[in-house]
């Protein structure tokens, strides 16, 4: 499965991975968050790793 994932999606893998070894980080924790928190934490990180567009 892993070598079918680009470096991004193996880089979030690791993380996730990490998240439940080393911090126990499980679904049950996971359910604690509401309303899109954890969603908007997601996207909000992608975001900041984006390129920046130049104006003009």
């Amino acid at each position: 499965m892993m070598s079918d994932l680009n470096a991004a999606a193996r880089d979030v893998h690791a993380k996730r991975r990490r998240q439940i070894e080393a911090q126990g980080y499980m679904a049950l924790h996971d359910d604690m968050h509401r309303r899109g928190e954890l969603a908007r934490a997601g996207a909000a990180y992608a975001l900041s790793a984006a390129p920046r567009a130049h104006s003009g």
